[in-house]
């Protein structure tokens, strides 16, 4: 990333305000979307206790990952941290596959939500399969969006935050919360399974 700000350079290099974009729409897309629901049916009323300690969680992580960013520019990021306190060999090894496993997971819980929301506008006869066709969909699309260029992904996070964040101070019905589960419900009334 270079300190040019926009939402993509010139040599193909994610800028400033694309890598915002993207790190916004992690955030909001994961901690609102995909996980308030269980959240809630998990914390109940600590679920705002949970999101606070959360948040500070983020913030001093985010502030270890800018100190460390500075004292060890590379384009490698976590495994590159890894590596630099436990040299190589099977501890950051292991971590780094953990690391990779853990960006895995959270794309599946991603598209997931992604899936269980979108199959709710579909017709009741083809909610099985429009889950299973909206979460493949939205994972073969955000991949080839990543492999054909950086500046298609900072491009499509842009219109996605954007997207988001006017649904979200949007009044309309489809936007608003469910008053009977903080997690997406089936047309039959039941709670999708775990």
């Amino acid at each position: 990333m270079t300190a040019r700000r926009g939402t993509a350079n010139s040599d193909g290099t994610i800028g400033y305000l694309a890598a915002v974009s993207i790190g916004v729409g992690g955030m909001v897309g994961g901690g609102i979307f995909a996980v308030l629901g269980l959240a809630v049916g998990v914390g109940g009323g600590g679920t705002f206790l949970a999101f606070l300690v959360a948040g500070l969680v983020a913030l001093v992580t985010t502030y270890s990952y800018a100190r460390l960013s500075i004292a060890m520019p590379s384009d490698g990021g976590t495994v590159t941290f890894l590596d630099a306190a436990f040299g190589s060999g099977s501890i950051p090894g292991t971590l780094n596959v953990l690391l990779w496993l853990s960006y895995v997971i959270t794309t599946a819980l991603y598209a997931y939500a992604f899936g269980s929301y979108g199959s709710t506008l579909l017709p009741d006869s083809a909610e099985t399969l429009s889950l299973h066709v909206l979460i493949s969909a939205v994972i073969l699309v955000i991949t080839a969006l990543n492999v054909f260029s950086a500046k298609l992904i900072a491009a499509a996070e842009d219109y996605i935050v954007a997207a988001r964040s006017q649904s979200s101070s949007s009044s309309s019905p489809l936007h608003s919360p469910r008053p009977t589960s903080a997690r997406p419900l089936r047309r039959s009334g039941r709670a999708p399974a775990r």
